[in-house]
């Protein structure tokens, strides 16, 4: 064995280029669909992973998957609002509590999410510097965020406007920006999280009004911009609280009892569906399994295709060193030795082939984004 891995060393030193390109070809057919399976198992890992955290989502009747994904991803939701006082229904209720959540909004492009402490506690979230919101106003920025935008804390986020051409309306909210959270590798890094009246600020339903500078003034123009000590005692909310709009709730029961029987009554309430997000995250999956079998069909047919060429070719290479042959029978070598020659080439073919693959495989997964950018 040690005489015929030096002849093949010697022979791939003097002919490097025809090895080398066999082991290319290798790497390339088996890097493809090892990285497909990696990187779509990590996905699924992934996807069943943040939907096992969160037992029930409440939104208004549509796509039960736009929800789920909507919740699960932080992702701007196209269904109906639903009342706030569905969340104080639930929490009252003693069943469980419901972790509300506005999506949509934006400031300075990145998106903005409004919700209540419980988020943070049951995502184990903390601020990497600064604190958490817990004044009107306030902002955490997610690390990618804060990354992109260069903001510290103690800096100010203007909110986009929902509706930059309307003249009539005030200015947008400009948020203060108290902490930025630790880097989570999640959605979480990828937006700016607020509290729920912060949210409503900014959509209209609250704000603050200048005091008048004289009797015939208007007392609620303008309002203000920023929500600051000295100012945020004056701001208010017009209309009923109860009717403020949430995008979804996260629902965390007590217990199995428990979240059966929230399930049941919030799907009798009227505009509103609870949707479990594990169960949809498996139907899912069940599709992506179903294209997966598919595609490793595809790839099976590939490989064998590559195998039947791989084979060509060395049938060929036996062929054009027809004369390398003749020369090692009059030196002596059994058939089996030459043919043990020709197997060793390969097998370092091969060998080397897949290690290419798996290094490709692991820059692959490396530089793969994050499994929530894909969604």
């Amino acid at each position: 064995m040690t005489d015929l891995l030096a002849l093949v060393w010697r022979r791939a030193r003097w002919q490097p280029r025809a090895p080398l390109l066999l082991a290319v070809v290798v790497a390339i057919t088996a890097w493809l669909p090892w990285a497909v399976g990696a990187l779509a198992a990590r996905f699924e890992a992934n996807l069943a992973r943040r939907a096992a955290a969160v037992p029930l989502v409440v939104g208004a009747p549509g796509s039960r998957v736009d929800l789920t994904l909507a919740v699960l991803w932080l992702r701007p939701l196209a269904l109906a609002p639903l009342p706030a006082r569905l969340a104080d229904e639930v929490n009252a209720s003693g069943l469980g509590i419901a972790i509300p959540l506005v999506l949509g909004l934006r400031a300075q492009g990145e998106a903005v999410v409004g919700t209540g402490p419980e988020y943070f506690e049951r995502r184990g979230l903390v601020a990497g510097a600064g604190d958490l919101p817990r004044l009107l106003g306030d902002a955490v920025l997610g690390a990618a965020v804060a990354q992109r935008l260069g903001l510290a804390v103690g800096a100010a986020l203007p909110m986009d406007p929902d509706r930059p051409y309307d003249l009539t309306r005030a200015a947008a909210l400009r948020l203060t920006v108290v902490g930025v959270l630790a880097p989570t590798g999640g959605p979480e890094d990828e937006v700016v999280f607020t509290d729920v009246r912060t949210a409503w600020a900014a959509q209209g339903h609250i704000h603050g009004h200048r005091p008048a500078v004289s009797a015939t003034a208007a007392a609620d123009d303008p309002v203000f911009e920023a929500a600051t000590a000295a100012n945020r005692s004056t701001f208010h909310a017009h209309g009923e609280v109860g009717a403020f709009p949430l995008t979804a709730l996260w629902v965390q029961p007590n217990d199995a009892r428990a979240a059966t029987l929230l399930r049941a009554r919030l799907d009798t309430q009227p505009g509103a569906q609870a949707v479990v997000p594990a169960e949809v995250i498996d139907e899912l999956l069940g599709v992506v399994l179903k294209l997966r079998r598919l595609l490793a069909a595809q790839q099976v047919a590939v490989a064998v295709t590559t195998l039947a060429l791989l084979g060509l070719v060395g049938v060929l290479i036996v062929r054009l060193r027809a004369a390398e042959v003749q020369t090692l029978v009059r030196l002596g070598a059994s058939s089996q030795w030459i043919a043990g020659l020709f197997a060793l080439e390969w097998v370092l073919v091969v060998g080397v082939g897949l290690a290419l693959a798996a290094g490709l495989v692991g820059l692959t997964t490396a530089l793969a984004p994050a499994d929530w950018a894909w969604l």
